[in-house]
């Protein structure tokens, strides 16, 4: 029998997975336009770098090669991998999209239309979809064995997350406008550090899921607080200008 709290957690899921996404872009088209095109970069960004090329990479590619299946073999190391691959393909991928796309388009505000958009497609395709999926077929949901605190988490995962998304794109968007290579590499070390992180704690800590949302939860604190400190340099570079 499906508990109610589990279809609560769900409907809260939705909520910020599914629906967030799609008000978010019904917003920049009716209230801000001008800062529509750096949503939709931020859309193209993530599916590019991770649905067109990463995941398939992952997936179809490496897993023939005898030092990946090797690598795969070591929680630690395979976690490390993926986290620096994460941060490679997405930051790179979000310094293309400022540099190249956005070139009009590069000051505060901007930064942190592409940072929704990069986020709202993550957040809709990772979890939204499923959450509707498993809302509206009673049958798939008591098959899945999806716990009541798995199903809160998985919306609220993505909220924690919303900060870090958005910190990184105004890193690497910073990165742009000093031209300065090397807050691109920092942008690219802090996804991998806290990707590979969440594949690693639980092996050495034993931490569950309560533990690992905790551990989102104080990045996503963290990268509040960089977003903050960024708009201070921000706007003095707006200021010269």
């Amino acid at each position: 029998m499906i508990e109610i709290g589990t279809k609560i957690g769900l409907v809260l899921s939705v909520v910020i997975s599914f629906l967030t996404p799609i008000l978010m872009f019904i917003y920049y088209i009716i209230y801000k336009k001008q800062r529509l095109k750096p949503f939709l970069i931020g859309v193209f960004v993530f599916f590019i770098s991770q649905v067109i090329l990463r995941l398939p990479l992952l997936s179809y590619v490496l897993p023939n090669k005898l030092w990946y299946m090797r690598l795969s073999l070591n929680p630690y190391l395979y976690s490390i991998f993926l986290g620096l691959t994460a941060g490679i393909f997405e930051e790179v991928g979000r310094y293309i999209g400022f540099k190249y796309f956005l070139k009009n388009n590069q000051k505060y505000d901007d930064g942190l239309s592409f940072g929704f958009g990069h986020w709202a497609v993550e957040a809709l395709l990772i979890v939204g979809i499923n959450a509707v999926a498993l809302l509206f077929s009673p049958n798939l949901l008591e098959t899945s064995g999806l716990s009541t605190i798995n199903a809160f988490m998985m919306g609220m995962e993505r909220l924690f997350v919303l900060s870090v998304h958005v910190g990184l794109s105004m890193i690497v968007l910073y990165s742009v406008r000093l031209n300065k290579i090397t807050y691109l590499f920092a942008a690219v070390i802090l996804h991998g550090i806290i990707d590979a992180g969440i594949g690693i704690l639980p092996q050495i800590f034993n931490m569950g899921t309560i533990g690992m949302e905790i551990y989102v939860l104080i990045w996503g604190l963290g990268f509040l607080y960089l977003i903050y400190r960024l708009k201070l340099k921000f706007t003095k570079l707006e200021n010269i200008k």
